[in-house]
């Protein structure tokens, strides 16, 4: 008799997309399954977010969420309403897709209430001591957060199951966010013979975002020197800046017009996707888009949250501020961000577009070939 998983993740963009490897693998861990529920954290920016991911990756599902905001009593409601769900699904087994430093005492107490809540058997919901996800630049991605989760799942045998369902393409858009994209190109475009190419340089946080003028003047000489047609990509709240730089530069904004899944398929018809460490980075790297990524160092491990696949090149720069964690840069010349030059970004870009040598990093930063 089939029996039924309950999925337990955050639910952001990135989020959602690092999840997919092990996510894939789940047929192979637990063959008696074939059917999800899908357990995530409500909010206004992840309300839609991983239901459209999973249909990307065509795994049914049923979606439950509960409140990570609002009154304590608002979440106390939530939380009681998402147990009485799940007791009705009677879910036999609990996976955990939740992010790999979650302590001992969070992973006890989700636990305790799947357990509470009928789950009979589970996986992912252990400790990852520092010794397993501390060390910087490991080989094969094996300190990412993606092939943490498959080893929370998998044990001994994480690489060959990373090998078999970490490969991209690993979203496929459909049809109608095809169509759909490629109805606002059609009507957009200035130059339909040159290959697309995206500049994404914005995150939820401030602190990983590039300079407006220096995207404006990235993005005209991309067009001037490449030869290509730049199409700005983002969210609804990108969309004034996207503006300002589209105003200032010569590149299409299409940020705030479209949905997730039609984000996928205007990334994927682009030769090269520059980015900062953002949900665009993940989104563009999914659907097989090769990325520069001019990458922050406000996380403490630099490899953690790097993109799916092969072929990316990320540029960053060893500062002494790395790891701070702030949402907001607090010093005035940003040196994690500011400090990688256009030169350096463009020339990376060349590399990817044109087969061109790599530049030569000058004043501390660094590039990384993955």
């Amino acid at each position: 008799m089939p029996r039924l998983a309950v999925v337990f993740q955050i639910g952001s963009l990135g989020d959602s997309i690092v999840s997919l490897p092990a996510l894939r693998s789940l047929r192979q861990l637990l063959p008696d399954c074939s059917e999800y529920v899908l357990v995530d954290r409500f909010d206004h920016v992840t309300k839609v977010l991983p239901a459209e991911v999973f249909e990307m990756a065509r795994k049914p599902f049923k979606r439950l969420s509960y409140r990570g905001s609002g009154s304590r009593l608002s979440r106390i409601r939530s939380i009681a309403s998402l147990s009485a769900q799940l007791r009705y699904y009677r879910p036999y087994y609990g996976i955990s897709l939740m992010p790999s430093d979650r302590t001992a005492l969070q992973n006890a107490r989700d636990r305790a209430f799947f357990r509470s809540s009928g789950v009979r058997e589970f996986a992912g919901f252990q400790e990852m001591g520092e010794e397993d996800c501390a060390t910087d630049h490991c080989p094969g991605k094996k300190c990412s957060e993606a092939y943490l989760r498959m080893r929370r799942l998998w044990n001994g045998r994480s690489e060959d199951q990373f090998a078999i369902h970490g490969r991209a393409p690993l979203l496929e858009p459909t049809a109608a966010a095809d169509d759909s994209v490629t109805r606002w190109l059609r009507t957009q475009r200035r130059h339909p013979e040159r290959s697309l190419v995206a500049v994404c340089p914005f995150s939820n946080l401030s602190s990983k975002d590039l300079n407006l003028g220096v995207t404006a003047e990235l993005v005209n000489r991309l067009e001037s020197e490449a030869e290509v047609e730049v199409v700005i990509a983002g969210g609804s709240a990108d969309a004034s800046r996207a503006s300002w730089i589209a105003e200032h530069g010569t590149g299409l904004n299409g940020c705030g017009i479209f949905s997730v899944g039609e984000t996928a398929a205007l990334l994927r018809k682009c030769s090269l996707a520059i980015t900062v460490d953002s949900g665009p980075m993940h989104l563009a790297a999914a659907v097989g888009t090769r990325t520069v990524v001019v990458y922050s160092r406000t996380n403490a491990h630099l490899d953690r949250w790097f993109p799916l696949g092969t072929g990316h090149i990320i540029l960053y720069r060893e500062v002494a501020c790395a790891g701070c964690g702030e949402p907001v840069c607090p010093l005035a010349n940003h040196p994690c961000i500011d400090g990688v030059s256009l030169d350096e970004i463009l020339g990376a870009a060349l590399h990817v577009l044109r087969g061109s040598a790599l530049p030569t990093m000058r004043s501390g930063t660094r590039i990384l070939t993955l």
